[in-house]
């Protein structure tokens, strides 16, 4: 689990610090301050495949252009544009030494003469011999224990790992469209809690909606497979999104939670999404009991002010630490200010405004 966070030179954060997480945060924030990168700076840390996880999140965010060959990812917006230079980018707790450095650099081959063969190089220059045949790739090293290359213009992937890794190792994302939209297939989720015989944890979470809800299954539906509910009243069973995209977004949310390994963390864009008020306390509340049964790690955003007073009164039932996180800008940049549950229960109490 995460006790701190700092992001330096990603997107908008030039050096972001936040002192103290627990393990249910809620990340708040005007827009455009980076709500959603805090959220991909820790779902890139905590993959075990940082550049394959980074495609997909530039993917998601259309950051790619066309070409005869296909779609080419852009890498530009990645690095922060408030210094003269593209410093590396560096993700990981505060005083850790396990830390995600993520670099542009040119990759080429030296002659070893007196071995006859070639050495793979890397540099953050462009070799002065000009008859050195270069590639530009971006690097992902954690720590000693691992090194990750792909080529910036072809987006060829390779790894070398040099020792098994420590940390964190896998995570789960689910964007504010959806798992899918982050490459996941719910359907394989749902494969893999029900022969763990979580799909009953999944099936009550659903009823924070649907109190009569008897079944959930999945049926093929091409190109993939449906999600179709039982209700009592109803002969045959009926695609779950026909109960409106709040019980969509419960499915998933429930379905993530119970899906991440144990000690690994879920990260959710937009928590209450679909959502109608008066659900999200009985929401939160799932939130913390699952975090805290299962040993995960949470993290999320919001915009409203509801699931702001939600969390709050889940927070003050359970045993696991929640944090509120606001983002806000600083005369140095994006600051993060850090609200104990202490702090939320004035907060809410007297209704001071702190998104």
């Amino acid at each position: 689990m995460l006790n701190s966070l700092r992001i330096s030179q990603f997107r908008a954060f030039k050096d972001l610090k936040i002192d103290r997480l627990g393990r249910i945060n809620l990340v708040v924030g005007r827009n455009n301050l980076g709500k959603t990168t805090l959220l991909e700076a820790v779902y890139l840390y905590a993959s075990d495949n940082t550049l394959d996880t980074l495609n997909r999140v530039l993917k998601r965010r259309q950051e790619y252009f066309i070409e005869k060959g296909g779609e080419v990812i852009s890498y530009d917006n990645l690095f922060c544009r408030n210094t003269e230079q593209l410093a590396p980018i560096e993700i990981g707790e505060i005083q850790g030494k396990n830390q995600l450095v993520i670099r542009r650099m040119w990759r080429f081959a030296d002659v070893v003469e007196a071995e006859e063969r070639l050495q793979v190089r890397y540099s953050e220059h462009l070799p002065d011999d000009p008859e050195i045949d270069a590639t530009e790739v971006l690097t992902a090293k954690r720590g000693q224990n691992n090194f990750e290359s792909m080529s910036i213009d072809s987006g060829r992937y390779s790894r070398r790992l040099r020792q098994k890794q420590d940390g964190l190792s896998s995570s789960l994302f689910l964007p504010f469209s959806g798992f899918q939209d982050d490459s996941v297939d719910p359907a394989e989720l749902w494969d893999r809690v029900a022969v763990t015989n979580k799909d009953s944890d999944v099936l009550s979470a659903l009823k924070i909606i649907e109190p009569g809800l008897e079944r959930i299954i999945m049926v093929a539906n091409r190109p993939q497979r449906q999600a179709m509910a039982k209700l009592p009243e109803q002969l045959q069973h009926i695609p779950l999104r026909s109960l409106g995209d709040g019980m969509n977004r419960l499915f998933e949310l429930a379905l993530g939670l119970v899906s991440v390994p144990e000690g690994k963390i879920f990260l959710v864009d937009e928590i209450d999404a679909g959502l109608h008020f008066t659900t999200l306390v009985d929401v939160w509340r799932l939130v913390f009991q699952a975090a805290e049964a299962l040993n995960i790690q949470v993290f999320a955003t919001t915009h409203s002010w509801d699931c702001i007073e939600a969390f709050q009164q889940a927070a003050v039932e359970h045993l696991a630490e929640g944090c509120l996180i606001r983002l806000e800008k600083g005369e140095e940049g994006i600051r993060a200010e850090v609200f104990s549950e202490e702090d939320l229960t004035i907060i809410t109490r007297k209704s001071i405004e702190v998104r």
